[in-house]
């Protein structure tokens, strides 16, 4: 019984996963039309305190890069 609670779980875990990874991000929608045009996006995670200094050097090195836009500093789910 225990074993095949394990395998069960094992096997929804996984079977969520693949189901979850076939749905599209709603937070790349806006950027779908430039992707498609074949522009490179560039997600990037930096601490909230350095974002002008990387803004900064990815400008200096990609004078062509356009911001768009940062994410709260504060997340979603705490």
């Amino acid at each position: 019984m225990l074993i095949a609670a394990i395998v069960g779980a094992i096997l929804g875990a996984w079977m969520a996963s693949m189901a979850a990874a076939a749905v599209p991000n709603s937070r790349l929608k806006q950027f779908q039309d430039d992707i498609a045009r074949g522009k490179i996006l560039l997600m990037v995670d930096v601490p909230y305190g350095r974002i002008e200094q990387i803004r900064g050097i990815i400008v200096g090195r990609h004078p062509e890069a356009v911001s768009g836009g940062q994410e709260t500093r504060f997340p979603a789910f705490p």
